[in-house]
């Protein structure tokens, strides 16, 4: 009870901080989303859309924060005692194959089209279990046999990361930035006179639209309210 009082105590005392967690997070992301397009694009970015934006975020952080401490915490036991992958090898040969098959997985759904929230989630729990099955099983059991491959190893695992980001942040963008499977871009269609694989839809935010067309490369700002008038289809 006096550690909910503590919380409790803790929030009252900082709720103007707390307030301004999702403003910055949200602001981050739009700028983010604006310097992908490009840098001068700045200019466009809305104030009135970065605590929604920031609550996005803030939801997606939450959940994270939760995997890392269910994967990472420890349960406390005497330190004579050791796990199941410590002591068995067959444990061991078991969560490394499950480590190949989440990859596979991983590589999988990366490439699908169809990308939705639970694989987002699936996918970062897969990326944090990962690096606790490198760091308990590979390093701390068999370090000495891999030992000399360490600087190979440390390389391997950053590009995978890497790769893992960009595709997570690609997939990011287009679920919670540019959903595919919203009815009014036949609304942009009808206004720009162009079908849907004629442009790529960059980005959006409550006052703006960025369009770009495939072939010429060039990137026509729009009007936002151009993406909910159903005239233009008429």
């Amino acid at each position: 009870m006096d550690r909910v009082k503590k919380v409790l105590h803790l929030i009252k005392e900082n709720i103007n901080l707390l307030i301004l967690i999702p403003t910055v997070l949200g602001g981050f992301w739009q700028l983010l989303e604006l310097v992908r397009i490009e840098i001068s694009f700045i200019r466009f970015f809305s104030l009135t859309q970065v605590v929604s934006d920031g609550l996005v975020v803030l939801f997606l952080l939450l959940i994270f924060v939760f995997i890392n401490l269910s994967v990472f915490v420890k349960e406390k036991k005497d330190d004579n005692t050791l796990s199941p992958y410590e002591e068995y090898l067959a444990v061991k040969l078991l969560l490394l194959g499950l480590f190949v098959l989440g990859f596979g997985y991983s590589l999988y759904v990366l490439s699908h089209k169809e990308f939705t929230t639970p694989h987002l989630i699936i996918l970062y729990t897969f990326f944090i279990s990962s690096i606790k099955v490198i760091r308990d099983i590979i390093i701390k059991k068999y370090g000495d046999i891999f030992k000399d491959y360490y600087s190979l190893i440390v390389l391997l695992v950053f590009q995978i990361s890497l790769y893992f980001m960009n595709s997570i942040f690609t997939k990011f963008h287009h679920l919670y930035y540019v959903p595919s499977n919203i009815k009014n871009i036949e609304y942009l269609e009808c206004y720009t006179g162009k079908k849907q694989k004629d442009f790529e839809l960059l980005y959006f935010n409550d006052k703006y639209v960025f369009v770009k067309d495939i072939k010429s490369k060039q990137i026509e700002i729009i009007n936002f309210e151009e993406m909910l008038n159903k005239d233009n289809c008429k």
